[in-house]
């Protein structure tokens, strides 16, 4: 399965750590886990290890907006981070954030090419 997520709840965070070949479908699976598990404050998308080739522009902005609509139930503060490893993972991600600022997301969306520098940023560091 191509992606793993792991929820800390002490923490208020919630990782999504996607590989292999990865599907718009597979990105709206967790979404929906996501929020139906009820949702932390943090989100933390781990791209690093995903091919992201299969990925649509239609599927990126349905996502986003799916994100806008449930982002509703978070707490305030949340704070989503993407972590990526290449142009075309970072591309995607900025792609995903432009997006967001149209539907106005309910919540702080920030791509990072570092893993140490999302959880700061998520963190507040």
């Amino acid at each position: 399965m191509p992606v793993e997520t792991r929820m800390d709840v002490a923490g208020d965070i919630t990782e999504h750590v996607m590989t292999g070949r990865t599907s718009d479908e597979e990105f709206f699976s967790a979404e929906e886990e996501f929020y139906r598990e009820g949702p932390t404050t943090l989100q933390l998308w781990d791209l690093t290890g995903c091919d992201l080739s299969d990925i649509t522009m239609s599927g990126l902005r349905s996502f986003v907006a799916r994100a806008a609509r449930l982002g509703q139930a978070r707490p305030p503060g949340g704070k989503t981070a993407i972590v990526v490893a290449s142009d075309l993972q970072f591309g995607l991600a900025r792609v995903s954030e432009a997006f967001g600022d149209l539907v106005s997301l309910p919540f702080d969306l920030r791509t990072f090419k570092d893993r140490a520098e999302a959880l700061a940023w998520l963190h507040g560091e």
